[in-house]
């Protein structure tokens, strides 16, 4: 990645740009996107901008006046092309209540990075396990996709520890939430069972996609329900439906998730 986007300047990615009371790096009040782009087209692109707003919105944060749809999907455009990742690239908007202390709520500020994105990256069986030393909240401010990744950091890290692909994390009541990247899905005898969005985890956009193209009973879930699920499927914006192979030593070989897959994406 040669240049970002900051506060709707474009910039080399080397030179420093954010100062030391930056707020998302002193509380991690920030929101961000990480959408998937593919020949200057953002899959999915209204459904994270209705997520996006309903973020800024519950937040209060206050937006530049350049800020609007359409700017955004401008300025992605020129950032991939700027850093030549025209053909499939993994964009990540941030946004952060500005500079100053607790109590500061100035104009909100934007980055716009781009990565390449190889269809390797997407592919490869998944062995995933719980992280049991955090829990995440069931409160208002659980659903949103917020720069305040400590629990998420851990758990990848500790996923990565027992070489497993991802980790599933579990909410306040120990029943089962989301991973680190991705939300979940599972299948019981032809039924596809995701857990309400009341159960603490990211709202995510892949997810959304799913339930409204397809059959989704909401249903809470537990770590009974995967152990005697007969498919258990991963989605998030970059990757896509991934089917999950094994959990806690049980093999899992996935059908409808596939077919799933094939027929939605």
């Amino acid at each position: 990645m040669n240049y970002v986007n900051i506060n709707n300047s474009l910039v080399p990615a080397v030179n420093p740009q954010l100062f030391h009371n930056n707020k998302a790096y002193r509380y991690g009040d920030g929101l961000f996107e990480t959408m998937k782009a593919t020949n200057g087209e953002i899959a999915l692109f209204n459904y994270h901008i209705n997520r996006l707003q309903a973020g800024i919105k519950q937040l209060k944060y206050i937006m530049p006046t350049y800020f609007s749809e359409t700017w955004l999907a401008d300025t992605i455009t020129q950032v991939c092309i700027a850093n030549n990742h025209t053909n499939m690239a993994r964009v990540r908007l941030s946004l952060y209540r500005g500079d100053g202390d607790l109590q500061t709520n100035t104009e909100a500020g934007i980055i716009i990075e781009t990565y390449e994105l190889q269809e390797t990256q997407l592919q490869h069986p998944l062995t995933i396990g719980v992280y049991n030393e955090g829990c995440k909240n069931c409160d208002s401010f659980s659903n949103l996709k917020t720069a305040n990744a400590l629990l998420y950091s851990m758990a990848a890290i500790y996923a990565g520890e027992q070489q497993w692909q991802d980790c599933i994390i579990l909410n306040n009541h120990r029943r089962v939430a989301e991973t680190t990247i991705a939300n979940i899905f599972w299948i019981k005898k032809g039924i596809v069972f995701t857990p309400p969005l009341s159960e603490g985890f990211v709202a995510g956009v892949m997810r959304q996609y799913i339930l409204d193209n397809t059959a989704v009973t909401l249903q809470i879930c537990t770590l009974d329900d995967l152990l005697t699920a007969d498919e258990i499927f991963l989605t998030n914006a970059i990757r896509g439906i991934r089917p999950v192979t094994v959990f806690e030593h049980k093999n899992y070989v996935s059908s409808l998730g596939l077919q799933l897959a094939a027929t939605l994406l």
